[in-house]
Parts: C-alpha cells; sequence; structure tokens
C-alpha cells in the first residue's frame, strides 16, 4: 500500500470555518486526506454509477511530477490507487470520466519527450485496460472528457498551432480510447481549453480561456459545436484586465451555461463568474471577493433554483490560501459564504451528485505535506434518511429514492443512506428500482435551508428454487408436464417471466405456463412447464432445451434451468412389456434429478431400491407396492449424497434386475 489513508474530523473543518454573508455553513458527511508520501493534489472528481466515487490528479516529488487516479467507495475508503510516471518525466492528470461500460478514463498531459496529451483507460477494480498517447505539438494537454451514451466519448485538449499558438483540439474516440476523428477550433491567439458540456439538442459547449496575440491577459473564451463536432459559433467575454476560467457547468433546467475562475486587476485576484445563455448571449457577470489578499474559484455546479455553488481558494499566495465556498442565486447574487482558516488549502474541483450534493477535490497542506483532498457535501436542503427493508429493518442499498414532484433522485449508499436537494415545499416522496417494490410516504415538508429527516421502506423480492434441470417424459403428439417450483422468500413483490429456448431440435416444442406473472411475499409458484413433440419425421427422441426464468430478485435477475425430455414413440398403442425388465435412466450421469423407466409383464408386489458402492441402502423408492403389468417410471432426486457411482436394484418375489447411476452435483 503506498499510501495512508487520513481521516479528518468533520468537525474540524467546518467548525475552523467562517460565515460571512449569511450564517449558512456546508455540511459534509464526510472529508478525506490522502497522504501518498509526497505532495498531492486532486484536479478533478466524479460520481460513479455503484455510488462510489474515482478522482484524478497528480503528486509532485521536488521538480518531477506522476499522475494520480483515485477510486473510493461511497464511504470515501479507499478501492484502488495508481501513480503514473516515470523517472525524469512529468505527467499529471487534469480530468476523469465513467463511461457506460465502466471504464474509467483519465485525460491531462505527459511532457516525457515526445510530448503528448495523456490518455488512459482503467477497469473498474483498477486495471489499466490502454493508454492513447495523443500527439499534437509541443504543449499538449487534454482538460476535459465528456463520455456518451453509446459508450464513445469526447476528449478536450490543447495543441500547438505554427510552433507558436494553442487551439481547442475536438477529439471524438471510441470506448477503447481509439481516435475516431478530430476537429480544431481557436482564435489567431493563444486559447486553453478547460471543459467540455453536453448542451441542448446534442450541442458541445467548449469553455476555456483566450489570449489575443500581443496581449498579456486572458479573456473567457466559449465555443458552441454541434454533434457532429461542427462548429455553430464562439463568443469572447472579458474587457482589459485578466479573465481566466478555471470551471463551468450547465443549467440542465434552462441550458445556461455557468463560467468561473478569476480575474486580476493589478496585483490583486477575485473570483470572477459569468452566466451565458444557450445562445451565447451574456446575462451577468459578477466578482466576488473575500476581503483578503487573493481569491480563486476552482470549481463551479449547479445549485438551489437555478443558483451555483463556487468552491475555491480564498486570501493569501497560492500556496497560503484557505478553503472557500460560496453559493450563488440565478442572479448572481451571493446567498452565502464560507471561508477555512486553516492554511495551505485549496478545492480545485466540484461536481454535483445524484443525490443533489456535491463532491469536491483539491488539497490539504497537513504536516508540511499536501495531501490529496476529498469532501462529500450533504445537500443544502431537501430530504434525507436511509431506506430500510419492510419486513427485517435491516439496511438496502441501491434503491432509488424519489419525489413525485421533481426528477431530482438518489441512490443509497451501501449503508442505506440517501440525501435529495430540493426547494422549499410539499413533496411526495418513493422507492423503487429494478431489484425493489417500492413505497410511498406523502406531504413531506421541506423548508428552505434546512434538511428533512425522514426513513422509508422497500420490499426485496428473494427468489428460491431447487431446480438446475428438468425431466420430462412426453408421448409422441401429447403433451407432457413436470412441475417448476419457485418460491418468494423476500418482503417485496416477486415479478417473474419465462423466456424458453429449443435447442436441439430447433422447434417450437417447450412452453411454460403461466409465462409471466408477480409473486407475493411468501407465495410459492408451481408451473407448468411442456412439451409437446412430433418425432415422426425423423425419429427423434431426446430433446434438450432451457428455461430462463427472468426476474427482479437480485443478485440473480437470471436463473437457467436444463430441461431434458424423452419422447415416448405413440403412434400405436403401447404393447404390454413381455419380460420384466430395468430399463436405462434418463439422464445418466445426472445432476440432481433422474427418471427410472421398468416394465412388468405380470402384476406384481414390487421393490425399487438405490444402493451406494459399498451396498448400503440409501433410498428406498418403493417397498413390496402391488403394480400393474405394464410400463412404469417414477423421478429420483438425489438429495444429500455425495457424487459418486450408486445402483438401482428393481425387484419382484422372485426376479430382480440392477444398473448403474452416476450422480454429478
Amino acid at each position: 500500500m503506498r499510501h495512508t489513508l487520513l481521516i479528518c474530523g468533520i468537525a474540524c473543518l467546518i467548525l475552523s470555518g467562517v460565515a460571512r454573508r449569511a450564517e449558512a455553513q456546508p455540511d459534509t458527511l464526510w472529508t478525506r486526506a490522502y497522504d501518498f508520501g509526497m505532495n498531492s493534489t486532486l484536479q478533478a472528481a466524479i460520481e460513479l454509477h455503484n455510488g462510489g466515487f474515482a478522482a484524478a490528479g497528480y503528486t509532485a516529488q521536488g521538480q518531477e511530477l506522476s499522475a494520480l487516479v483515485l477510486a473510493i467507495d461511497p464511504l470515501g475508503d479507499t478501492l484502488w490507487t495508481h501513480i503514473i510516471g516515470d523517472a525524469g518525466a512529468n505527467e499529471k492528470a487534469y480530468n476523469i470520466a465513467e463511461l457506460a461500460n465502466g471504464t474509467l478514463v483519465v485525460c491531462g498531459y505527459d511532457y516525457s519527450p515526445p510530448s503528448s496529451c495523456m490518455l488512459m483507460g482503467f477497469s473498474p477494480t483498477g486495471q489499466q485496460l490502454w493508454s492513447k498517447p495523443l500527439q499534437a505539438g509541443s504543449q499538449c494537454a487534454a482538460s476535459a472528457i465528456l463520455p456518451l451514451d453509446d459508450g464513445s466519448f469526447w476528449v478536450l485538449a490543447q495543441k500547438t498551432v505554427q510552433n507558436r499558438f494553442l487551439d481547442f483540439w475536438l477529439i471524438r474516440c471510441d470506448n477503447d480510447g481509439d481516435t475516431l476523428f478530430t476537429r480544431t477550433f481557436g482564435t489567431t491567439g493563444t486559447d486553453v481549453p478547460d471543459e467540455i458540456l453536453q448542451g441542448r439538442n446534442g450541442r458541445l459547449e467548449l469553455v476555456g480561456s483566450t489570449r489575443a496575440a500581443g496581449s498579456s491577459t486572458f479573456d473567457f473564451y466559449h465555443v458552441a459545436v454541434d454533434a457532429q463536432g461542427d462548429f455553430i459559433n464562439e463568443e469572447i467575454f472579458g474587457g482589459e484586465d485578466w479573465e481566466q476560467v478555471s470551471g463551468a457547468a450547465i443549467d440542465s433546467t434552462t441550458g445556461d451555461i455557468i463560467m468561473a475562475g478569476e480575474i486580476r486587476i493589478g496585483s490583486d485576484r477575485d473570483g470572477y463568474a459569468i452566466r451565458i445563455d444557450p445562445a451565447g448571449a451574456e446575462l451577468w457577470d459578477d466578482v466576488y471577493e473575500d476581503g483578503r489578499l487573493s481569491e480563486r474559484i476552482g470549481g463551479v455546479a449547479p445549485y438551489l433554483e437555478g443558483g451555483a455553488l463556487f468552491a475555491g481558494q480564498s486570501g493569501g499566495s497560492v500556496g497560503s490560501g484557505q478553503l472557500w465556498l460560496m453559493s450563488v442565486g440565478i442572479n448572481g447574487d451571493v446567498a452565502w459564504e464560507w471561508t477555512d482558516t486553516s492554511p495551505g488549502r485549496a478545492f480545485e474541483d466540484l461536481a454535483r451528485i445524484a443525490d443533489g450534493g456535491f463532491v469536491a477535490c483539491g488539497k490539504a497542506n497537513i504536516g508540511n505535506r499536501d495531501r490529496a483532498l476529498l469532501w462529500r457535501i450533504r445537500p443544502p436542503s431537501g430530504i434525507s434518511g436511509e431506506v430500510r427493508d419492510r419486513l427485517t429493518n435491516e439496511v438496502v442499498a441501491g434503491v432509488r429514492v424519489q419525489v413525485a414532484e421533481l426528477p431530482q433522485y438518489s441512490i443509497t449508499d451501501s449503508v442505506g443512506r440517501f440525501t435529495l436537494a430540493l426547494p422549499a415545499g410539499v413533496y411526495t416522496l418513493y422507492t423503487g428500482g429494478p431489484c425493489f417494490s417500492g413505497d410511498t410516504l406523502h406531504s413531506i415538508m421541506v423548508v428552505a435551508n434546512e434538511n428533512t429527516y425522514q426513513d422509508i421502506t422497500v420490499g426485496v423480492a428473494h427468489m428460491t428454487m431447487s431446480h438446475s434441470t428438468i425431466n420430462v417424459l412426453a408421448k409422441n403428439h401429447e403433451e407432457g408436464h413436470a412441475d417448476l417450483v419457485v418460491k418468494n422468500e423476500g418482503s417485496g413483490d416477486l415479478v417473474y417471466s419465462f423466456e424458453t429456448i429449443a435447442m436441439f431440435p430447433a422447434e417450437n416444442w417447450l412452453s411454460v405456463e403461466p409465462p409471466s406473472g408477480r409473486l407475493a411475499p411468501g407465495d410459492t409458484l408451481i408451473a407448468q412447464v411442456i412439451v409437446a413433440a412430433d418425432t415422426t419425421d425423423d425419429g427423434t427422441y431426446d430433446y434438450f432445451g432451457e428455461i430462463r426464468l427472468h426476474s427482479n430478485s437480485c443478485p440473480d435477475t437470471l436463473r437457467v434451468i436444463q430441461v431434458l425430455a424423452v419422447i415416448l414413440d405413440a403412434e400405436e398403442p403401447l404393447a404390454l412389456p413381455s419380460e420384466f425388465a430395468l430399463y436405462p435412466a434418463f439422464p445418466n450421469p445426472f445432476n440432481s434429478t433422474t427418471t427410472l423407466r421398468f416394465g412388468l409383464d405380470h402384476d406384481a408386489d414390487v421393490t425399487l431400491s438405490i444402493y451406494d458402492v459399498t451396498g448400503r441402502q440409501v433410498a428406498t423408492l418403493l417397498s413390496h407396492q402391488r403394480l400393474s403389468a405394464g410400463e412404469h417410471h417414477m423421478s429420483y432426486e438425489a438429495n444429500g449424497l455425495a457424487s459418486g457411482l450408486y445402483f438401482v436394484r428393481l425387484q419382484d418375489n422372485v426376479r430382480s434386475q440392477t444398473q448403474r447411476l452416476l450422480y454429478i452435483r
């Protein structure tokens, strides 16, 4: 293990802050500072589909940089890490994203000759899957990734133009990181990209900074392109001062874009933000300062009722600043502001997550060394609580919790917790998801800037079934039947459906009744497996197929049952057996159940028994039972027996026959 996890107390970080324009302070679910044995900073953090988080940044040992990738669980504990770098080289990760197939893609730069944009893919368990460096000149650096629903993704980077200037470089990649095509956009000056956002109607919003040729200051720069990456329009925002972007977000309700960073007026540096509408028109811009020497906004995310939350650094030089959080309304007015008092700390990125809260990342200087910093911030107001099984009262992870009035939802974490960011109002709360039977609560009141605690229950389906194979005997041109028993031992309704696949022969001879339905908690279903065969043309008497049982019982939502059918030729009336005979069992070998068949030439008292190889009787199926002349069959299930060789013996008062059975568990 190359690092030691340090748990920073929530009280130490929160209570050390000073509320300035309002009394509201951020409420964290947890904070973590990760020690990698050298100075470390996280540049970007995201929420994963499984409810955990991942982050990317860099470590520094002297002048040498190495890229850093970190995955953690929903409670902030480390799952795996990678430090990526060659001796004497410099690598730095700027952004991370999760693709539809679960691959984590990390981008940044690699200044090992030849200089290139770094692009790497990792499995959910931390295995490096691929590395696809992108070379585009001496100052190539990839700053942002946008995953798409089809598994591909966009990368926004900078590339050298005419060996002098930088432009936005937009790259479309497949899910293995291979380049499909590229586009280049920019001014005649130096253009530095920062963020790529998904706009309306498939548009891409590219955000960064630009510096005109011969100028010493930057301005905010926005480029809009269509879903194919073709240029639509561009805008430059700024005046004579230095304005540089460090973060951007899009309001999903209005489509407005909020760009934030810093403005430098002489030696003074303040936070700066601009809001533009989808057409690129400026709605407002504002300067934000905390009354100290220096402020910078590092990350921005949508907030309540069209506002935004800013995260960055306030006070002192770059290395001696404090954590800074600030919320603004839809018009840019400050709602509340919080500043930490511990020096040497900064937020570099902020992302809104599914529950309406946020994950913020950056660095915290502890013991004269920068530690990689992550905060999980609770939604500012809304509903939070736990989801529990309505029968066992145990907490349940992975449940979708939503209100009926808004599209906001939360997925419960590993200890059953959920949080929803909501404006003041009255809501209907309900649970659900692919594996759960939901419950509903009505008239839950949410007060502005307050959190309402409300637990809720859910039903969890749990299917049990002893079958792994089904054996059926059927007469030709007639139906054969066998029982398939399914029980719901959970607390929620079991929703099921049967899919039948006739493997050999590939005809429509297999079905299940009922084909689908719903099973209440504690109820048992006895479904009928139906075999309807026709062997007239080809003389096939052994049929093979499978039944796929789909249900909402997690994690085994799919169960596969093999079907073995023996077809008896019934074209003519069956004649009575001419002798006392024990026919071959089917199937044999068997792994659960086999069918035993025998014939009697006259009425007799019959005993049918199973013995192991030592001669010990392990089962008695018939004991001196009077049977009529004819053919008989019965099913034998080898419960509790060890795998191995066994013998079945048929006997009447004067005769006996024995055959071998091979049982494989």
